[in-house]
């Protein structure tokens, strides 16, 4: 969350934004907290559209969801 408050505050860290709003994701992941993670994703995915890294992401709470 720091990060992700550095890269707001900061022009010269503003290329961090959407890779901070990732990790943030990731650990919700790990936290369960799926439907917070995929809000985060989407997030990242309006800074930064296509990432491929989010969209996986995405995917993979799609499937953590259907296993519940």
């Amino acid at each position: 969350r720091r990060a992700y408050a550095q890269s707001g505050k900061y022009e010269s860290q503003r290329q961090y934004r959407a890779a901070s709003l990732r990790g943030m994701g990731v650990a919700l992941i790990d936290l369960g907290r799926l439907d917070e993670a995929e809000r985060i994703f989407r997030d990242s995915l309006a800074i930064e559209p296509g990432n491929k890294v989010a969209l996986h992401e995405l995917e993979y709470i799609r499937y953590l969801g259907s296993q519940r």
